[in-house]
């Protein structure tokens, strides 16, 4: 590895270190992360009870993935935008 690299890696590392500590939930985001009390994180919430706008991701996911799949491509390409937008994963 080049320096410049391991520079980069480590403060990234650093960083998602720092940003995912957490002493209760008021710290994690709203509505989409909860803390967990063992390890003082914050982890993204359980799939159910839904809010609205991933009940919209499902639709537009389920969509999204019949065509491209019709098209003959796999869809992973198309899906992770969804992914990103609609269920707030990063």
């Amino acid at each position: 590895m080049r320096r410049n690299d391991q520079i980069l890696f480590l403060t990234l590392f650093a960083l998602i270190g720092i940003a995912n500590s957490c002493e209760s939930s008021d710290d994690c985001r709203p509505d989409w992360e909860v803390c967990n009390e063992k390890s003082k994180t914050c982890v993204h919430k359980a799939a159910f009870p839904s809010l609205m706008l991933e009940w919209w991701g499902y639709w537009l996911t389920i969509l999204v993935l019949t065509v491209t799949n019709s098209g003959g491509n796999g869809g992973g390409g198309a899906l992770i935008p969804v992914l990103v937008v609609f269920f707030q994963f990063n």
